[in-house]
């Protein structure tokens, strides 16, 4: 499909925007077709269909075992706010803005 969207446009690269079976779906054919991610000049995954339950990256093992404090973190400086302010992001701009 994608080289069928890129031959009849003519374009050299393509944005993709998936959400839950079509994230998987990029990334499925990322992992078997080189071409799709080299020519992909942007990827926007919304809620993936899936869980990697056998993680063997040494980060991401590292940084599961911080998952609960990051998703503290996150909420709390208003990750799915617009132009979030509250106690946390007051404080933050305090310590780094002069004004």
């Amino acid at each position: 499909m994608l080289s069928h969207v890129l031959e009849v446009t003519g374009a050299e690269e393509y944005h993709y925007i998936g959400h839950s079976m079509g994230t998987l779906t990029y990334f499925t054919a990322c992992n078997y077709h080189a071409w799709v991610c080299a020519r992909a000049r942007l990827m926007v995954g919304y809620g993936p269909h899936t869980s990697v339950p056998h993680l063997t990256s040494p980060l991401f093992r590292l940084l599961s075992l911080f998952s609960s404090d990051i998703k503290w973190l996150l909420q709390h400086i208003g990750l799915y706010q617009f132009a979030p302010s509250n106690w946390l992001t007051r404080t933050l701009a305090d310590q780094v803005c002069d004004r």
